[in-house]
């Protein structure tokens, strides 16, 4: 883990507003939070004798064939994806976007747990030199997230515990259980919260949520907890599994 971990507040609240680019508006706060951040990365293990190390990155590949790397706000974000990440680096934010295009990647992908955002093409390569991209007429191409039903049963143990335990939260206002693939991602489990809390807030109340769910009991492969975000909810509703709603 790097030694200090970014947070990037500004950054990730701009994100969760965007909801992966389905809610207009927030393109230029992203790109200009993105020029002022740190991010996480994960490079590969460095070889042995090396000297001075150099710095790999792992690359990712889309379903259509473009090739990118995946880039993180903040711990939390990265222990969404894959909690037991290792060889992690911290970089400034145009320090990656010029590493990508250097290296010849063509996208690189923020969050892909969530709260996600693929910056590629023309706003890769201004990013990388520092610049803030044309924001208009368009607002770019959206990561896709795909909400739907859990694939396997929940057993019933689980959702007891869930049933018992959120409630206890008044910040929760509802909580559904559902897949949800976040642009060439495979679809996991997640458990979806509806909070009454500001966006800023959403990041410290997810941290208590995940340290008081470790006690729940298993569900083959996990799942992750996030907000559920305005432009979420109908998807969300329509197709996950209701596990409380307060009256």
């Amino acid at each position: 883990m790097p030694s200090k971990s970014p947070e990037n507040p500004e950054l990730l609240k701009a994100l969760y507003q965007a909801a992966g680019g389905v809610a207009r508006g927030h393109r230029a706060t992203i790109f200009q939070e993105l020029l002022r951040s740190t991010l996480i990365l994960q490079a590969a293990k460095p070889s042995s004798g090396e000297s001075p190390p150099q710095v790999r990155l792992i690359a990712m590949e889309t379903p259509d064939g473009r090739k990118g790397i995946c880039a993180f706000t903040d711990v939390g974000s990265l222990k969404a994806w894959r909690p037991g990440s290792k060889h992690l680096i911290s970089m400034p934010g145009q320090a990656v976007f010029r590493m990508a295009a250097e290296n010849g990647f063509e996208l690189v992908l923020l969050n892909p747990g969530g709260p996600a955002w693929e910056v590629s093409g023309d706003d890769l390569r201004d990013l990388a030199q520092g610049c803030v991209p044309e924001t208009t007429p368009g607002e770019g191409r959206k990561v896709r997230l795909d909400i739907g039903p859990p694939k396997e049963p929940i057993p019933p143990t689980m959702l007891e515990w869930l049933r018992r335990t959120l409630p206890a939260h008044p910040e929760i206002l509802a909580a559904h259980l559902f897949t949800l693939t976040v642009g060439p991602e495979e679809a996991k489990l997640c458990l979806g919260l509806r909070l009454s809390l500001p966006l800023e807030g959403y990041r410290p109340f997810l941290r208590i949520v995940e340290a008081e769910l470790a006690k729940a009991p298993s569900v083959a492969g996990g799942f992750s907890v996030g907000p559920v975000v305005d432009d979420m909810v109908e998807a969300v509703e329509r197709f996950g599994l209701l596990v409380f709603k307060r009256g």
